[in-house]
This record gives structure tokens, sequence and C-alpha cells, in this order.
């Protein structure tokens, strides 16, 4: 354990650096979800920054809003009002009609689908029909059929993909997300129109929709969405390809055009704005011609609803609630005007923003320390999302941006508490190097300096009785020393009753006990006596007269009458630890060794010295 902690203490800044990027890098690499929805956040703010973009004016909207339900009544209309809105369109000019519903049932009247499939058949523009996948059994209520299956996958079988291309070092890859079953419309309608596109979406963790699949695999074959079917047949119906690599889908190729995907053939949408950043028209005013002649020439018309409850609202970034049919109509903006947002190699380029800026920090912060390293990874951050943004709107590169500053601020936190710790522990090795120090300058200075004297204990006794009064020492601990005391007080009484013996007159007397000298001064009432350690100065004897004079003075009644009773004598103990106390010898002076009886052997020759 001790052998690890001084390993920890001792890392070097290279290897933290590297043991910090490396943490990072897992984490990006197995995915932290709320780092991952921080990210998904910062996308969306990319999206707020630059601010709406005008879109191409090859599509616009047709919608069944809430004018269209006041005029032509409630939803669902008879087929034949979309068999009149489909002639409306085609007479106008219009080279595209995409159909954002989905003709999944029957019309009660039969006659109805009949004459809608009519004219979809005759219109002049290619009419495009919407559908969904089921991606997974546990969407249906009821296991469908495998033969049903196979019938719904064959309406749709005329509008998949023609051309898959592969990698042959990609053949074992199975990059297209599988969709469990269709649900296609009816076989009157895709036997008359032109083509057919699902409009599934897909939404992040968030419940945001950023993502649209242009690749979905349904039995043997790969088929694409509305958007991309629109776009196709608006271009002219251009070669059409499915490229995949090593690694999954790259992209999908429309004539001259290339549509990068992630490597399951999603495409990161490029959203232009809110809703109605595309041109709404109202279905009724379409059915009533109150729109002029040739609003719809040459142009892509979505319909769809947008009415309330029709719920066919989405979250996007810009949008908590955005119309389906304005997603398909951003999707085609992209692929039309090449504003396509590219998702391939984020990853890569994210994992070489880790180690990058890393690095910068872990260089960096060593040499210019902790309030300089600061202000330079905020620098570092501040350029670094400058950049990403920059890339977003000229490049249409997603850069990822939290995992990156993650790695700089965990190589920041992580270079500053190693070089905190790393301080504390200098600190404390001066410390205890200080420590040492000045007990070695205390043992020598109290070698040098030791006490001439030391007054260690004052005993003020009865004269008449030689009962102790009041005691003080130097020390407490030696108070305490009961042998010692009992030696003291036995010296003392043999000396009074030897003073009494021989009835001499008051006066100073001194005896030695063992390595002890005991002073003694006396009058008519009462006995000081000073216990001293060293050679006691003659001023230490003045004022134990002095002290004995003052006690006579104010404790004459009480010494007079004394019978036993020691307690009024107990005020005293500041005059007697003022006896207390010692003085300090100086300290030696150097000297030089006597070298002249050495100079005068050497002169005389003498071989004594």
């Amino acid at each position: 354990m001790r052998f690890s902690v001084k390993f920890l203490l001792a890392i070097r800044p290279a290897f933290l650096t590297l043991c910090l990027i490396l943490i990072v890098v897992v984490l990006f690499v197995s995915g932290v979800p709320f780092l991952d929805w921080m990210e998904l956040k910062t996308y969306d703010l990319r999206f707020l920054a630059r601010g709406q973009v005008p879109p191409t004016p090859a599509v616009v909207l047709a919608l069944i809003d809430e004018k269209s339900l006041a005029t032509e009544g409630r939803w669902p209309w008879p087929r034949t009002k979309l068999a009149v809105l489909v002639d409306h369109l085609a007479h106008d000019g219009a080279r595209v009609i995409g159909f954002d519903l989905g003709f999944l049932e029957p019309d009660e009247n039969a006659q109805n689908d009949l004459t809608l499939a009519k004219a979809i058949h005759q219109a002049s523009a290619a009419v495009v029909l919407g559908y969904f996948f089921h991606m997974h059994a546990a969407d249906l209520n009821d296991q469908m059929a495998q033969a049903e299956i196979d019938r719904q996958l064959k309406r749709i079988s005329p509008s998949a993909y023609p051309l898959v291309l592969w990698q042959a070092q990609a053949a074992h890859v199975e990059p297209f997300l599988r969709a469990y079953a269709p649900q296609s419309p009816l076989d009157v309608f895709t036997a008359a129109a032109a083509s057919s596109g699902y409009f599934n979406g897909e939404y992040d963790q968030d419940g945001v929709m950023r993502w649209i699949p242009l690749t979905i695999q349904g039995g043997e074959e790969v088929f694409p969405p509305l958007a991309i079917v629109c776009a196709w047949h608006y271009l002219g119906k251009p070669q059409f390809t499915v490229e995949v690599g090593r690694d999954g889908v790259d992209g999908i190729h429309m004539g001259q055009r290339f549509i990068p995907t992630d490597d399951t053939g999603r495409l990161l949408i490029n959203y232009l704005g809110p809703p109605k950043t595309f041109p709404y028209f109202s279905i009724s005013d379409i059915l009533n011609s109150k729109l002029p002649r040739g609003t719809f020439t040459d142009k892509i018309v979505l319909i769809g609803a947008i009415a309330t409850g029709t719920h066919d609202v989405h979250a996007t970034p810009l949008s908590a609630a955005s119309p389906g049919v304005e997603i398909h109509a951003t999707v085609i903006d992209n692929i039309l005007t090449q504003h396509v947002l590219n998702p391939q190699r984020s990853k890569q380029y994210a994992l070489l923003a880790i180690l990058i800026l890393g690095a910068l920090m872990g260089l960096a912060l060593p040499r210019v320390g902790m309030v300089k390293g600061l202000l330079y990874a905020t620098g570092l951050c501040t350029v670094y999302i400058l950049l990403a943004y920059w890339m977003f709107v000229q490049t249409r590169m997603w850069l990822n941006i939290v995992y990156p500053l993650l790695g700089l601020s965990m190589t920041y936190l992580g270079h500053t508490f190693n070089s905190m710790v790393q301080q504390l522990q200098g600190a404390f090795r001066d410390l205890q190097a200080s420590e040492q120090k000045y007990q070695g300058l205390f043992v020598d200075v109290v070698r040098l300096h030791p006490l001439t004297f030391q007054v260690e204990q004052v005993f003020l006794i009865h004269h008449q009785t030689g009962l102790l009064l009041l005691h003080v020492a130097a020390d407490p601990a030696t108070a305490h020393e009961p042998d010692l005391i009992s030696s003291m007080l036995i010296a003392i009484q043999d000396f009074m009753q030897d003073s009494f013996r021989v009835a001499t007159d008051p006066g100073p007397e001194t005896f030695q006990i063992g390595g002890l000298t005991v002073w003694v001064e006396q009058d008519a009432l009462a006995v000081l006596a000073a216990v001293i350690h060293g050679m006691p100065p003659q001023t230490v004897r003045t004022l134990l007269r002095e002290t004995l004079a003052m006690i006579h003075q104010a404790y004459a009644e009480a010494l007079d009458a004394f019978t036993g009773d020691a307690t009024p004598f107990a005020t005293s103990r500041p005059l007697l630890e003022a006896c207390l106390g010692g003085e300090p010898a100086s300290p030696p002076r150097p000297t030089l060794p006597r070298l002249w009886p050495w100079l005068v052997c050497l002169v005389k020759g003498s071989q004594r010295c």
C-alpha cells in the first residue's frame, strides 16, 4: 500500500496525460448516455446559432389544414377529392406529386379508389405514394403471416433500389436496417403510381428526429424513402445505386450526386429552419382554384396533413412539433442543393480531437502552471467550439464537442490535482526538515545555556509548631513527589528542633539534601524554606527575607492564633510563587587555542614539547 501511494504521488505528467486520454477514448467508444445526450444538444445549438437557411423553390407543400377541414369537411375525405387534387396539380405543371399519406385501406366506396387510381395513372406528373415499414413484429398486434408479408413486398417491389454495389471485402457485412414487414398501398394504387417510398424516420434517445434511413431491407430487396424517390423522379430518374463499403453503407449515388450516409444507411438531416420554412398551400385553395396559375409548375408538391388531430408531428432540433411532410421536404432540399450533412468519419475525427486536445493540454500545463493553464484551457475550448461550428456550417461536418472537451477538462484537472499533491508532499518534506533543524537548534541552545540556578519549591512553616502552612512548586510534577516532600519536611523539622534546643536567634540557615540546597529564613512566627537547584545568588536570599517580612506583617494574628487550620494562609500563595524562578547561564565564549607555548618550543627546539 505504501508503495502504491508513493507511485501515485510520483506520476509523471506524460504518463498521467496518456492515462486520462485513454479513459476518455474508452468512454467515447463505449458510449455514456448522459454525455451522448449532451452532444445531441450541442448539435441542436449549432442549428440555432446558424439560423434559418432559405429552401430551394423546387419544393412546395399542399396541406390538409384547418381551413381545408372547414371548407371540405372532416378527414378522411372521399378519395374523389384527392383525385381532383391530383388533376389540378398536374394541369398546373407539377413535375412530381408525393403523398405523405397512406392509401393502405380501401375507401368505403370502391369506385372512389378507382377514380383516384385513374387520376394518378393519367397525371402528367410522376405520382409517388407513401407507405411505412413495421420494423419489429412487436409493432403489430397480431403477427402477420409470411404469405401476407410476401404480398405486401410484391406491391412495392418495383420501387426497390435497382442496384446495390458491394465491395468484395465487405461481402460478409449486413449493413442495412432490416424491417419485419411493410404496410404498403393497395394494389390498385401501386399499379397506377410511378413509384412508392416509405416515410419512416428515426429518433435519437431524446425523442428528436435527426436521422432518416435511406435504406431499409425488406425480404431480399433494399427500398428507398419517399423523399429520395421524389428527388429521383424530379431529376429525371438518373442512375440509382446503393454503395456498400467495408464497414457498411457509404451512400447513395443518384446520377452525379452522391448522398453520404452512416454505416447503417442513415442520412443526417440538414434542417433549414422551423415549421413553415417551405411554402404552405391549403388544399382547399387548390381545389377551389384560388391560386395563380403556374404556382406548381416544375415543382415537387408534397401532400400531407398539419391539421389538429392528424398527429403527424415530430420533434426536430429547431422545433418541438414539426410536420412530417416538412421533414420530407427538407430531405429533398438537401439532395437537390447538395447541402447534405456528412456523418462519415465523424467518429474518427472525434477520436483525433480527443487525442490532440488532451496532448496539447498535457504538454502545456506542467510548464505554465495552474492559473495560466486555466486560461490556456479556456482558450483551447473556445477555439475548438468555434472550429466545430465552422465545420458544421461550412463543410457540413458534425464534429463531436462533448468528448474532446471532456478529455481537455480531465487532463487539466488531473494535472492540477497531481501538481497540488506534489506541492503538498514537498511542503511536508520541508516541514519535517525544518522541525528536525529546530529540534537540533533547541538542543544546542539548551546545552549552551544551562540554568545557573532554579528555585524549585518553597515551604511556609509555622515556627512554633513546625507544621506546614503552604507549599508551592515551579514544576507541578514535583509537587506530587511525596518522598521528596517528606524528606524536606523531616529535614526542616530536625532543623527546627535543633534551633529550639540551641535557642538561636532568628536568622538565615543553609543545609544540603542530596544535590539540592535548602535556604531557610525564619522569624518569631514563621519559617520560609526554599529548595534550590544550582548556585543561587544573594538576591534570592534577599527575596526570601522580604517575602517572610510581608507574610509576618499580613498574617501576624493568624500565625499567633494558629491551632492547626492552614486555610487562612492560602491567600499567601502569590507571595510564595514570586520566589520561584531561575536564571540561565551565559553561553560560553569561544576561545582560541593557546598557540604561544608551541611556538616557544619550536624556537628553542625542546624535545619535551
